[in-house]
């Protein structure tokens, strides 16, 4: 660790990105070598769109959340594929930046749709881990904080988990909710649950995802819930894409779902009951 103190606290070492890993979702991300400059495209043009899935609360039959995600522009190739799976990975800091910014100007805008019709949606937003310290330096009304939660996905490679935690600290001091993305790989994720006693815990894809069919999967469910119930953090299940899957995971006590089998990201924010209903249905 960087200050050279002696203690418990665990090291990530330098491993690959979530989306590159064995067995993630095929369909949510992947590697593409093609011949277009997205360097130019989204890092100088800074052509982001933003998507929005739902996090779909069972036990009230409404949204909990959206989480905003970004997307190269909707006329580019592959507009709907990550661009972190796109570009390399020496780019993907200075990209988070971009999205941020992109996704907070989205987000500003449902909030005052929310002030003139008494509503409040909540949003889940992404940032690198190298990437925490900015959040505080960015202009986000106080209101806007208080409906955000911050993810962060400790498959990325950091090293100074005291400097991490700190910023975890300063961010919940300014009202932000945490969320710790794709639980559920080794058990230094466990271990680092202890540390930052997240308000969120998601379980990853990789977990959630055939569920139904492998006990070792359900094993791993339950060692997560049980260590998020122990922090009195809420748990979300990524990745349902079945009932089947579904089943299961609610019948570990998981309410807040988030997947396929309810919609995929979409380009606006529900606003309508209609809407809500027929996503909700889906899980019927």
């Amino acid at each position: 660790m960087s200050n050279g103190k002696n203690n418990n606290c665990p090291k990530r070492l330098l491993r690959p990105l979530s989306f590159l890993r064995e067995g993630h979702h095929q369909n949510s991300s992947g590697i593409y070598n093609i011949d277009y400059d997205y360097n130019q495209e989204i890092l100088i043009n800074k052509n982001i769109n933003i998507v929005f899935q739902p996090i779909v609360d069972l036990s009230s039959h409404n949204f909990h959340a959206f989480e905003a995600l970004s997307r190269p522009s909707v006329d580019a190739p592959l507009a709907n594929k990550s661009p972190f799976a796109i570009l390399s990975e020496q780019h993907h800091q200075k990209l988070d930046l971009i999205c941020l910014e992109h996704i907070f100007k989205s987000i500003e805008q449902f909030s005052h749709f929310d002030e003139l019709n008494h509503q409040k949606t909540y949003f889940f937003v992404n940032c690198m881990l190298s990437n925490a310290h900015y959040l505080k330096k960015m202009q986000i009304s106080q209101s806007l904080k208080e409906k955000t939660t911050i993810e962060f996905d400790l498959n990325h490679t950091f090293f100074d988990i005291n400097q991490f935690l700190k910023n975890i600290h300063d961010l919940k001091k300014d009202h932000f909710k945490i969320a710790l993305d794709d639980i559920g790989e080794t058990q230094i994720d466990l271990q680092i649950l202890n540390l930052i006693k997240p308000d969120f815990v998601k379980i990853d894809i990789a977990v959630v995802l055939g569920i139904s069919q492998s006990d070792e999967k359900l094993t791993k469910a339950k060692v997560i819930i049980e260590r998020a119930n122990h922090l009195g953090s809420k748990i979300i299940a990524e990745g349902v894409e079945n009932k089947e899957d579904l089943e299961i995971i609610t019948s570990l006590g998981v309410n807040l779902i988030q997947g396929f089998l309810f919609s995929k990201p979409m380009q606006f924010v529900p606003e309508k009951r209609k809407e809500i209903d027929n996503i909700i249905k889906k899980a019927a």
